[in-house]
């Protein structure tokens, strides 16, 4: 199901509050059905055909939205996670959005310092805690930043990556993939 939802801005989405921190937060889709299928695929399986389809719907929905982006940046993994996956799913929609609205992408500023258990294997209460910590900028941002990640379950690692940004006084547009119901994202 489309839920092309934000958080604030009413013009093109309906309020999602998926966290406080960022200036404007979007999913794309509820995670379910052939969107779900497709981030597992990507995820699981390596179907890095799904890259330029979930790509180009982002860039659509990111034009669409007026969302500006000086930059493009991934929600980052752990660097051994990286080499046993081969590659950062979010780093690969990053890629394929920045190339395609022509702005800079940057994977390795925002770095995840803590190898910690996915958040997958994790219960909810887990999945809040597991985060704490875990991100460190390394060089300097624009002022103004797109962070994208692929699902959005209980909001910890998007919450603490964009603290972290907000740390430096950076302003983010948060943007994912699918979410979980919505009725289980914490009102703000």
């Amino acid at each position: 199901m489309l839920i092309g939802r934000q958080i604030r801005a009413t013009t093109y989405h309906d309020p999602c509050p998926i966290t406080q921190a960022a200036s404007r937060h979007h999913s794309l889709f509820q995670h379910e059905g052939l969107a779900r299928q497709m981030l597992i695929s990507l995820k699981y399986n390596h179907a890095l055909w799904t890259v330029p389809i979930l790509g180009d719907m982002l860039v659509e929905a990111m034009r669409v939205t007026g969302d500006d982006q000086a930059l493009v940046m991934p929600i980052p993994m752990h660097w051994r996670r990286r080499a046993q996956q081969g590659y950062n799913p979010p780093g690969l929609l990053a890629r394929w959005v920045a190339r395609s609205l022509r702005v800079p992408m940057r994977a390795r500023t925002l770095v995840r310092l803590q190898h910690k258990p996915p958040q997958q294997s994790l219960s909810r209460e887990e999945r809040l805690s597991n985060m704490v910590g875990c991100f460190a900028l390394r060089g300097r941002l624009p002022r103004k930043v797109t962070v994208i990640d692929d699902v959005y379950t209980t909001g910890a690692t998007l919450r603490e990556a964009v603290a972290t940004l907000n740390r430096d006084n950076i302003e983010v547009s948060a943007w994912v993939i699918t979410q979980t119901d919505v009725s289980t994202v914490p009102s703000t």
